[in-house]
């Protein structure tokens, strides 16, 4: 059986990407796997006081991967349910480690057959996601940008 990989955040600018893989799969009959793949180092989020103990440094960054997580499952609810109505069978992954990472090895783990990729129209960056995961993916990578 075939399956597709799409990896989101489940943001606006992905939701081009989103309907692309859903209606693909619904249309193929493949599998759509979903990846939600978030930085693993949350010491990013906001400034946190430099005289804060280790303790509190340490639940602040529990605090922000529990929201987090629950972010990404608020965001993939659009998909899941959009999938379900189309009768697409879909798995989600909801991984913690660097996205281009975690993203090649679902690829590699699942072989699927396309990966597709949401993304916002900028200009010619070398070094972006979707140009590495095109050269560190086993299969074709294609980025549907939002209208």
């Amino acid at each position: 059986m075939r399956n597709i990989l799409l990896a989101t955040t489940g943001e606006n600018h992905c939701r081009s990407a989103e309907d692309y893989a859903v209606s693909y799969c619904a249309r193929t009959g493949a599998i759509l796997g979903v990846i939600y793949a978030t930085d693993s180092d949350l010491a990013h989020y906001g400034q946190v006081d430099p005289l804060a103990t280790e303790g509190d440094r340490r639940d602040f960054i529990t605090h922000a991967s529990w929201q987090e997580t629950e972010h990404a499952q608020e965001r993939l609810e659009r998909i899941c349910a959009k999938a379900q109505s189309l009768n697409v069978d879909y798995e989600l992954y909801i991984e913690r480690k660097a996205p281009l990472y975690c993203i090649v090895q679902r690829a590699k783990e699942n072989n699927p057959e396309l990966l597709v990729v949401g993304g916002r129209r900028s200009r010619y960056n070398p070094f972006s996601l979707v140009r590495s995961l095109a050269r560190k993916a086993p299969c074709e990578v294609r980025q549907i940008q939002s209208q």
